[in-house]
């Protein structure tokens, strides 16, 4: 699931529009380590502490380069940030879909196929 995330992550460049919100480095990773948790795994931010120690993907694929966890406290803070930029993190993952619409597949099962 989490690399299945990450693909999607990569096709609405998420990264970018995170970094656009003025998250460094750290923080982004943090932010889709929370976001790949959320999406895989929709719970509290103890309970995706919990999880992202336990299912080590997320923590493999985006790797805070510090020597500090992953915390509930560092998840608070990141989500308090991209709830800040919402409407701006929305309006980017729109555009990128109505750009790539016509080259998608819908498939029943709200299935996203794209070619």
């Amino acid at each position: 699931g989490e690399w299945l995330v990450r693909q999607a992550f990569d096709i609405f460049q998420i990264e970018n529009v995170l970094e656009k919100t003025g998250l460094d480095e750290k923080h982004r990773a943090v932010a889709q380590q929370l976001l790949t948790a959320k999406l895989l795994h929709p719970s509290s931010e103890l309970e995706t502490e919990r999880w992202l120690k336990d299912n080590p993907g997320a923590p493999e694929l985006y790797q805070v380069n510090d020597d500090h966890p992953v915390t509930r406290y560092r998840l608070y803070k990141v989500a308090e940030q991209i709830y800040k930029h919402k409407e701006d993190i929305e309006r980017h993952i729109y555009s990128i879909v109505y750009s790539i619409s016509d080259r998608m597949v819908y498939l029943p099962e709200t299935q996203i196929v794209r070619h």
